[in-house]
């Protein structure tokens, strides 16, 4: 649907092409794809986050997402970094994950 909506005139073309690459990578790395759920509306509220920012999270369960992180090229910078430095991160919320002690 994101292709036939970039062929629209849109302007999405680079950012479809980089979401299709994304799930090829994906199912290259034997991840599930056909049962992902994926949200434009999700966001990360922190102008640090530079690119793809992600939430994984088990269906049905309401306690929140198991794990979340991004992309964040400006976050060293808004610490006060005198040059910019890439960067890649996530966080685990181990006591959410199916089987672990409470």
């Amino acid at each position: 649907r994101l292709q036939g909506l970039a062929g629209a005139g849109l302007g999405l073309g680079a950012a479809a092409d980089a979401f299709a690459a994304r799930l090829d990578a994906f199912e290259a790395a034997g991840l599930p794809v056909n049962r992902m759920r994926f949200s434009a509306r999700f966001g990360r509220r922190l102008d640090y986050y530079t690119g793809l920012v992600f939430e994984l999270s088990q269906p049905g369960q309401a306690e929140g997402p198991l794990a979340g992180g991004g992309r964040y090229d400006r976050l060293l910078s808004a610490l006060g970094a005198p040059s910019p430095v890439t960067g890649v991160g996530f966080s685990l919320w181990l006591d959410r994950f199916p089987g672990a002690a409470a």
